[in-house]
C-alpha cells in the first residue's frame, strides 16, 4: 500500500468517525430538548407556567404573600383537578429536575439520567455567575436530591411495564402525591 492510499483510508475513517461523533451529538441534543419540551408542557399544565421553554404568552406572576412551603418568597395560586395549589419557584424548580430524572431514567435507564443530569449540574457550576458560592452548593445538593427521586420513579413506572400516558401519569402522580386519575 503507498503512503498516499494509507493517508487517503486514515483521512477517510477520521471523516466517517467525525460524522458518526456529530450524528450522536445531534440525537442527544434532540433528545435533551424533547425532555425540556415535556417537562415544560407538564409544568404549564401542573403549574400554570413553565420555566424551560415558555408555553404562554401571559406569564403567571408571583402577587401573593409567602407560605411556610414556599421559604419566604412570593407565590400564586393555581386550580389543579380541582383544589388550590400554591405556587412558587423552587416548587416548580424541584418539580423540573424529579419529572426530567424520571422521564430519562424511565426512557434510557438510571445510569444515563444519573449522567445526564449531574452533568447539568456542573455545567451550571462552571458556567454560573454564582457557581462557587454557598447558595449554589446548597442548590445543587438539591437539585441532585430531587434528580435521585426522580430516578427512582422512572425505574419503578419501567418496572410496572407502563407505557406511553400511563406512564407518564404514573411518574406525575408520584412524583406530586396525587391520587391517580
Amino acid at each position: 500500500m503507498t503512503n498516499t492510499n494509507a493517508k487517503w483510508i486514515q483521512s477517510s475513517r477520521s471523516s466517517t468517525f467525525s460524522i458518526i461523533a456529530i450524528g450522536i451529538m445531534l440525537l442527544a441534543a434532540l433528545y435533551q430538548l424533547s425532555v425540556f419540551w415535556r417537562v415544560s408542557r407538564a409544568e404549564q399544565k401542573l403549574f400554570g407556567r413553565s420555566y424551560l421553554i415558555p408555553m404562554s404568552f401571559q406569564e403567571r406572576q408571583y402577587n401573593e404573600e409567602p407560605t411556610a412551603a414556599s421559604f419566604g418568597t412570593k407565590t400564586y395560586s393555581f386550580k389543579r383537578q380541582g383544589n388550590e395549589v400554591k405556587v412558587y419557584k423552587q416548587l416548580i424548580n424541584g418539580f423540573q429536575h424529579t419529572y426530567g430524572s424520571a422521564l430519562v431514567s424511565f426512557e434510557l435507564g438510571e445510569n444515563a439520567s444519573d449522567w445526564i443530569f449531574r452533568i447539568n449540574e456542573y455545567l451550571e457550576a462552571y458556567f454560573g455567575k454564582d457557581g462557587k458560592s454557598i447558595y449554589h452548593y446548597l442548590d445543587t445538593k438539591k437539585d441532585l436530591a430531587n434528580n435521585a427521586i426522580g430516578r427512582k420513579v422512572g425505574t419503578e413506572a419501567r418496572s410496572h411495564g407502563l407505557l406511553g400516558r400511563n406512564a407518564r401519569n404514573f411518574i406525575i402522580s408520584r412524583i406530586l402525591c396525587l391520587p391517580k386519575d
